[in-house]
């Protein structure tokens, strides 16, 4: 009779992919990162890159000490400097250069940093006749809000307050104006509504033709993808759209099918080995260290070396955005480049005259971007600098989700559970448990055949959060095996910490021999010559013996690494095997975060 019967399950419930494959150019490919918005039409051969970033007026002009997120210095409460740390790793990284090298067997010839204050001291600045050609955003018309290179050019002295929406691959979330999670999500609206519009040429009422492909790190954060989806779906009005893991599409990219995938960005560099379109989580590893903290470690390096221009502060936004285009232009791991260079800079700010500089360099160009391999010299003092992939996270919209079942599971069944976890486990994480829980040890310690064999009662207490919390982090420590963070380390140490953990000497060797370097962070003369020198000495012996070569795959394609990930996905999102990935409108509507564990192409 209708009304009597058991609701189908949702695997069942759910209609079947329909969707006809579309030309590229009715898809637009959404690569949010922490310093640019990559975004394009998938038949586009270059995605539009522009600062991720939005300049919205403050509602009250007189208020001081307005928050404004920095562009290249961190936050105060995230690391501090530790100038201790930073001495020891730059002791190290110069004794490895003064051990290095050249390609012909010769010694290089090191720099004192004596001999570089001596000539900087000498360098007087050479007030120009010329402007600036940089120009500060014009404000007069006082509109509510500035995106990308208009966001970045607001005169400070302007009532604007500079906001970047994401950081290290995740929502920019603080305790200030701005940092809430609503806050957050209208920014991200506002930013990609206006490059739609005004880059794609898109107006927002035809997005109802159009699909949307969004990519997202591999340490993802679940209820922000979710969040993320509903503003592409929901708020934005794409018909349809998926979401892909940054780490796939790079192999996609590159056009291999496995691959250790090294994504080095501005902020963070995440790690992950691929094989045959599939991220093994074990593997994902995120270095909270990326771009701007080799930036902040070059002026750290150039100041020791009587770098003549003073009134430099990294605060300021605009010797920001200068320093960063020194450390591009200037920086390498080019071996056989060594000894004093001159250089001449010319610096100012917007509207204003220009000052010429002709100072002096020497190894801070190498040693900048050894930093990625010494990270001492970063100064970064803290917990969680790198980070596994953490799957817990407790989601009231999913009712598959972990904490969601540990809820609704009886107390017998619990019970049932952490004698299965005590075999494997060991008895000591068993007896921490029981110091936050005892009423769940009590029925796991009973014999397991009594336990399984007991009938449930009519009512069972189900126990505290905070137990139920730790036996699902228990468990999926014991399935993933692998630990919740790590301490910090090199990236050569990273790369062979995530391969070692992928599953199977085979695989392992796979990994080891193709290792595909994106991202826009570590883009460098000689960086794969030098990579691949470190990582060969972590290398295991017995799998050493059975490698032909160790591939360090940088410019795959001759594509530039920085949009490798969004060309890949570009791609994909064509391909007849991904057309049963599209989730519709309706259905996210209708459905929710749940269809995301029947479509997502990685293990949600």
């Amino acid at each position: 009779m209708p009304g009597t019967g058991r609701k189908k399950p949702f695997s069942q419930a759910m209609p079947e992919p329909a969707l006809e494959p579309v030309h590229g150019n009715a898809i637009v490919v959404i690569q949010p990162g922490s310093l640019n918005l990559r975004l394009g039409r998938a038949a586009d051969t270059f995605p539009h890159s522009i600062p991720h970033c939005i300049a919205r007026r403050h509602k009250q002009p007189g208020k001081q000490n307005q928050y404004e997120d920095p562009y290249l210095l961190r936050p105060k409460d995230e690391h501090s400097q530790a100038q201790t740390l930073q001495e020891w790793g730059l002791k190290h990284a110069t004794q490895h250069l003064a051990n290095a090298t050249t390609q012909t067997g010769q010694p290089r010839e090191a720099v004192s940093e004596e001999h570089l204050r001596k000539l900087n001291r000498e360098v007087k600045p050479e007030l120009l006749d010329i402007r600036s050609p940089a120009k500060w955003t014009d404000t007069a018309i006082k509109r509510d809000y500035l995106i990308g290179e208009e966001a970045l050019y607001v005169n400070p002295k302007d009532h604007y307050c500079l906001r970047w929406p994401m950081r290290q691959g995740a929502f920019n979330l603080h305790q200030y104006p701005g940092g809430t999670p609503t806050a957050v999500l209208q920014d991200l609206e506002t930013i990609w509504s206006y490059a739609i519009q005004n880059f794609l040429g898109i107006p927002l009422k035809d997005l109802k033709h159009y699909r949307a492909v969004l990519l997202v790190s591999d340490l993802y954060k679940r209820q922000q993808v979710r969040e993320m989806m509903t503003l592409i779906l929901t708020r934005i009005g794409f018909s349809a759209a998926f979401v892909v893991q940054e780490s796939v599409c790079a192999t996609f990219g590159a056009g291999v099918s496995s691959a250790c995938v090294v994504d080095i960005g501005d902020q963070k560099t995440a790690i992950s080995c691929v094989e045959d379109g599939l991220s093994q989580k074990k593997s994902r590893l995120l270095l909270e260290y990326g771009g701007r903290d080799l930036t902040r470690c070059l002026y750290w390096l150039l100041n020791r070396t009587g770098f003549p221009y003073k009134d430099c502060r990294l605060s300021n936004r605009i010797d920001a955005m200068f320093f960063q285009e020194l450390k591009e232009k200037n920086c390498h791991l080019d071996k056989d480049m060594f000894g004093v260079e001159q250089k001449e800079i010319r610096v100012g700010q917007p509207n204003c005259k220009l000052s010429k500089y002709r100072f002096y360099m020497g190894d801070e160009r190498v040693l900048a971007p050894m930093a990625m391999f010494y990270p001492n010299m970063l100064g970064l003092i803290g917990t969680n600098v790198c980070k596994n992939m953490d799957r817990y996270c407790s989601d009231p919209a999913d009712t598959l989700d972990e904490d969601y079942l540990m809820q609704t599971m009886s107390k017998h069944e619990q019970a049932a559970r952490l004698v299965a976890l005590r075999k494997k486990e060991s008895a000591t994480a068993v007896e921490q448990l029981s110091q936050n829980d005892s009423s769940i040890i009590d029925e796991a310690q009973m014999d397991d055949d009594d336990t399984m064999d007991r009938p449930e009662g009519p009512t069972s207490e189900v126990p505290s959060t905070g137990g139920i919390s730790k036996l699902i982090r228990m468990m999926e420590e014991e399935e993933e095996g692998v630990d919740i963070s790590e301490g910090l380390m090199g990236l050569d140490e990273g790369i062979c910490r995530s391969i070692e953990r992928c599953e199977g000497e085979d695989m392992r060797r796979r990994m080891y021999s193709r290792i595909l370097l994106v991202g826009g962070g570590f883009v460098f003369e000689g960086v794969t010559e030098w990579l691949g020198e470190l990582i060969l000495k972590h290398i295991p012996p017995h799998i050493v013996t059975s490698l032909e070569s160790t591939d360090i795959v940088y410019q795959p394609k001759d594509i530039d690494p920085k949009v490798t990930s969004w060309k890949g996905a570009a791609i994909l999102c064509c391909l007849d095997t991904a057309q049963e990935l599209w989730i519709r409108q309706g259905e996210w509507h209708r459905y929710g975060v749940r269809v995301l564990r029947e479509r997502a192409p990685f293990i949600w």
